[in-house]
């Protein structure tokens, strides 16, 4: 359960990073679309856009790929078609959609087939299928996809390019997650070296690249979290220490508070408690002026471990009483918005459909003034036009008709209304009971906040739970 926690919170603090680079970019390419002034220049704008907003808003993300996806039709472009499918197979991996997203990154592969181009290709391999398919837990087909991806990734031999070594390098990284998954540590450790080395021999090629640097702290942070599972403690420091300078150098503080962690966990595998107190508190200060709940809550169990390492039950207990905190904010604060979102989704279902409603009765009473005013009118002419008005009636027959169809539909509308507007009603309910299932947590953390207390001779802070 450890291992996969901190793996999921290496992965976060990669995203955030990234995220982070990417906000300016995106205001100014949303600026670039809104002034170009032709659709080659917007269909390109599309794609980028869509790309940047992967990891902030999948919703955009889609927006952004419709909008290049008809671009491309009209403009009759190939390449751009498949770069659309590519982009709209990643929004579906990222939203879940697994099976719909395989056939979209083949269908995508099949048109850069076509279009002979390989290095497009191996993008799809790295950037959805390998993963994709590790996520399935299909760990064989995603590490052959990222084998043939690296295979054409240094097809130019020695013409390979910057941007072509450094995708072999996250193509390397990313390797090490299914090797990793299928329990096959050693060859994760091998990719994960491999990725480092090669971007250690970039960052030299170039000067300032802070993209290159963040990749390395990354990198080594991941190595020594491996070396760790494989309980090689020492090797695995020597890496996270590089991540640690790599990080508090560049000011990286979204990793160096994950490496932070990771050097708390080691040392105290190491037995040096000392310092496995210091680097968790320093990793938790650095939470504290970040201001962050997420981060203040992992960083707490990290420094509650040292302490209960030291034996030091007293503020380990400080600690755990930190991270209920800052636990129970953390879920206060998602169940507001989460509560927000459905009450806004609620109101705003139910206005469309009194809206709707109202705006049926409107035309269904217009119509039967219309109707008043022309049965007025041919009754007034009925002595001169005798002939004309039988024709007239059954006209206005067929058109009363189709009111008392149209009354109708109107009143089957109000009745789905209604059930829909019953069903909200019920997952309100569910909402209710999952806050009863989250107090009943609350209770068992309470219970253990009390254990501890008791380990350091305090009263129970928690008398109401009782004893365990």
């Amino acid at each position: 359960m450890r291992a996969k926690t901190i793996t999921l919170i290496l992965a976060f603090f990669c995203l955030l990073i990234f995220v982070h680079s990417q906000e300016t970019e995106l205001d100014s390419l949303k600026t670039l679309y809104r002034e170009a002034s032709s659709d080659s220049i917007r269909m390109n704008l599309c794609l980028k856009i869509c790309r940047g907003y992967f990891p902030v808003n999948l919703d955009s993300s889609r927006k952004f790929q419709e909008i290049g996806f008809r671009l491309a039709k009209k403009r009759k472009k190939s390449e751009d078609l498949a770069e659309s499918y590519q982009n709209l197979a990643y929004i579906e991996y990222g939203s879940g959609n697994y099976d719909s997203s395989l056939a979209i990154a083949f269908k995508a592969v099949d048109m850069y087939e076509e279009l002979g181009n390989e290095m497009k290709i191996a993008y799809v391999y790295t950037e959805t299928l390998g993963p994709l398919y590790s996520r399935m837990r299909q760990y064989n087909k995603s590490t052959a996809l990222y084998q043939k991806a690296i295979s054409i990734f240094e097809s130019p031999g020695e013409n390979m390019t910057f941007d072509q070594k450094l995708s072999k390098a996250a193509v390397l990284s990313n390797m090490a997650g299914p090797y990793y998954r299928s329990q096959n540590i050693d060859s994760a450790i091998l990719c994960m070296k491999a990725a480092f080395s090669l971007q250690e021999k970039l960052s030299k090629d170039t000067v300032d690249n802070l993209e290159i640097i963040s990749r390395m702290a990354v990198t080594a942070n991941n190595l020594g979290f491996l070396y760790s599972e494989n309980e090689e403690y020492n090797d695995g420091l020597v890496y996270l220490l590089k991540s640690y300078e790599l990080s508090k150098e560049n000011n990286l503080d979204f990793i160096l508070i994950s490496n932070l962690n990771c050097l708390s966990d080691v040392y105290i595998k190491l037995g040096n408690y000392d310092l496995a107190l210091e680097t968790s508190l320093q990793a938790y200060e650095s939470s504290k002026n970040m201001n962050n709940l997420g981060r203040l809550k992992v960083t707490s169990i990290a420094v509650t471990n040292a302490y209960k390492a030291k034996k030091d039950y007293k503020n380990a207990f400080k600690f755990v009483q930190k991270y209920m905190l800052y636990s129970d904010s953390l879920l206060n604060e998602t169940n507001l918005k989460q509560m927000s979102e459905l009450s806004t989704k609620y109101e705003t279902e139910k206005k469309e459909q009194e809206n709707k409603m109202l705006k049926a009765n409107n035309e269904l009473n217009n119509k039967t003034i219309q109707m008043q005013r022309l049965l007025v009118f041919l009754f007034g002419g009925a002595l001169l036009f005798v002939s004309i008005l039988i024709w007239m009636m059954y006209r206005n027959r067929k058109k009363l008709k189709a009111l008392n169809i149209q009354i109708q539909d109107s009143q089957k509308k109000t009745e789905i209304a209604n059930v829909e507007l019953k069903t909200k009603s019920e997952e309100l309910e569910k909402f209710n009971k999952i806050m009863l299932d989250r107090e009943m947590r609350i209770i068992e953390l309470k219970k253990e906040a009390n254990n501890l207390a008791q380990k350091s001779n305090l009263a129970n802070p928690y008398p109401e739970v009782g004893e365990t």
